[in-house]
């Protein structure tokens, strides 16, 4: 299993840094749609500031035994919205109407920033995300026989 391992965290090298790659202008370009007409002043800091937030929890997480593990990737970009968050609303932009699901889920999300899927953030993610949660469940079924 030290093979698969290795193999895993290559493979989460390589997906966490297309990610870290892919959430800027994808976060940036998804503010500033929510935005409108609303001029966000600091939004180029609260971007940086998610992205920082990100590659720090994505960094724990390739740093931490699997058995430990209690996150996944799209969790971790989703908490790292709210720099953001919070720019919009220092802004004065009004949160926008969601899905009552959505906001029983994640009432924190006012502007409906957080990505469903990892092919929210740029369309090749989808397959590289695909792979990785197959390699995790592959991982996580080896070590609990």
């Amino acid at each position: 299993m030290d093979g698969d391992l290795q193999q895993f965290a290559e493979l989460s090298e390589e997906f966490f840094a297309a990610l870290i790659d892919a959430y800027p202008a994808w976060l940036t370009a998804s503010a500033v749609a929510v935005a409108g007409a609303t001029q966000v002043t600091a939004l180029d800091e609260a971007v940086a500031e998610s992205c920082r937030t990100a590659r720090e929890k994505f960094d724990l997480y390739l740093n931490t035994d699997l058995a430990e593990i209690t996150t996944n990737p799209l969790s971790i970009l989703r908490v790292s919205i709210a720099p953001v968050t919070a720019e919009l609303a220092r802004a004065g932009v009004l949160p926008v109407q969601r899905d009552p699901f959505l906001v029983d889920q994640f009432p924190a999300d006012l502007y409906g920033l957080n990505p469903a899927i990892f092919g929210d953030l740029a369309e090749d993610l989808t397959e590289l995300g695909i792979a990785w949660g197959a390699a995790r469940a592959y991982l996580h079924i080896q070590s609990h026989p």
